[in-house]
């Protein structure tokens, strides 16, 4: 470990394990970043927090970087209290959105929002906060926070971008679904954002080899998800059970591909097996007013693995999106094998010891085969023995030795953000 390097890491939202897919993977770029440095400086641009003003002690996260800034909001004492009017208009929000009750279509109808740029004001405010300090390499997170990069061209020797998803792939993919996004990312403009990096970190292969291709003189290197469970070996402790898992946040995909399931899947499973039982975990449970026959909505809990003891095995109905699908990550290192869609095994490495996933291309595919594996467990059971060596292509070793190739060119000089 090398105590003289200086980091800054740059994000919209704190990194949290056992969260959305985009704060559990930076908190594996963060732990990654910690098995080279202990000089970690935290930089949060948005005001995600459930109230405007609060405690530095209970409001923030635990993240073991040495020094947090929060860009909207202002240091009182111990406390942070938001800039923006919006945050403290939230709440109202909240509750209006809460008696209002929008159903379940009216909420899919949306345009969908990916991401928001940072603004000037943010990096104005990062410039001043980071006058006269110098960091040997700063961590951005998305195209969306690349503003803040180039305010940081005076600070930084090396600026390397955690692109999480080909977002231009990602808005074709809603737009082909028939859903409006917002922003509308073009390749030319992820291309343009790519070049002013001297590294991209991508999510695994197919992205790697993706980038690439846009950008041939930039470094790309892969570093896949890390599991927020230890991986543990599946031993059939569950054969008969009828019970199947899925974990989801409140996003898009999630709720696009709960509402297939629901209405493509379910009830031909349910005709064969009316004893199944779905077990949804995860905010996405705040998007629909009742569960459907046989669904069980258990919102955010406090251990997964409580869930995953008592299930067969797991599905990701998913049918947009890009990047790599995390919450199955989650399910190899429980033990449970999974049935997902084309979009849900997009980006998953091969395995010579055997997937632990299966595809169904279409609703009365999906359908057959969780039957086929509610009739008979020796077709999860087989997979689910797969669990556990596939796992280890998702450890926080495997994701601190992806970035060697960074931390090993520590003395080069010359970056590209200008």
């Amino acid at each position: 470990m090398d105590n003289q390097c200086k980091v800054l890491f740059v994000l919209e939202r704190f990194p949290e394990p056992s969260m959305s897919g985009a704060a559990s993977y930076n908190w594996a770029v963060l732990e990654a970043i910690k098995h080279y440095t202990n000089d970690v400086t935290l930089v949060i641009s948005g005001d995600h927090f459930d109230t405007p003003v609060f405690s530095k002690e209970k409001g923030t996260p635990k993240t073991g970087c040495n020094k947090v800034i929060l860009l909207n909001y202002f240091k009182v004492g111990g406390y942070y209290v938001s800039k923006s009017l919006k945050a403290y208009l939230r709440p109202l929000k909240k509750l209006v959105q809460s008696l209002l009750k929008r159903s379940n279509s009216e909420s899919s109808s949306q345009v969908f929002k990916i991401g928001r740029f940072s603004n000037k004001r943010e990096a104005n405010s990062l410039k001043r906060a980071m006058a006269n300090k110098a960091f040997d390499h700063v961590f951005v997170d998305t195209i969306f926070r690349s503003p803040l990069s180039e305010a940081l061209a005076d600070n930084t020797e090396k600026a390397h971008l955690i692109s999480h998803d080909l977002f231009y792939k990602r808005c074709l993919s809603f737009k082909n679904n028939g859903y409006g996004v917002s922003p509308f990312i073009t390749e030319a403009q992820e291309k343009q954002v790519f070049s002013k990096f001297d590294s991209i970190l991508a999510i695994n292969a197919n992205e790697h080899t993706a980038i690439s291709e846009l950008v041939p003189d930039t470094q790309v290197i892969t570093l896949l998800p890390t599991a927020t469970s230890t991986p543990q070996k599946h031993d059939g402790r569950v054969v008969g059970s009828s019970n199947i898992m899925y974990v989801g946040a409140n996003a898009h995909h999630n709720i696009e591909g709960l509402n297939w399931l629901f209405e493509n899947v379910w009830p031909s499973v349910l005709d064969k097996h009316g004893n199944a039982k779905l077990l949804v975990c995860g905010s996405v449970s705040k998007s629909f007013d009742s569960a459907p026959p046989g669904v069980e909505f258990l919102g955010r809990v406090d251990s997964l693995a409580s869930v995953a003891e008592n299930c067969a095995f797991a599905v990701n109905p998913v049918n947009m999106g890009s990047g790599i699908k995390i919450k199955m990550v989650d399910y190899f290192s429980l033990g449970l094998p999974c049935i997902t869609t084309p979009v849900g095994a997009y980006g998953f490495p091969a395995s010579e010891s055997g997937l632990p996933f299966i595809v169904a291309s279409d609703g009365k595919q999906f359908a057959d085969k969780v039957c086929q594996w509610l009739e008979d467990s020796s077709f999860p059971i087989e997979l689910s023995l797969n669990t556990f060596a596939y796992s280890k292509l998702f450890t926080p070793k495997a994701a601190a030795a992806s970035l060697k190739p960074i931390f090993s060119q520590r003395n080069a000089t010359g970056s590209k953000v200008a």
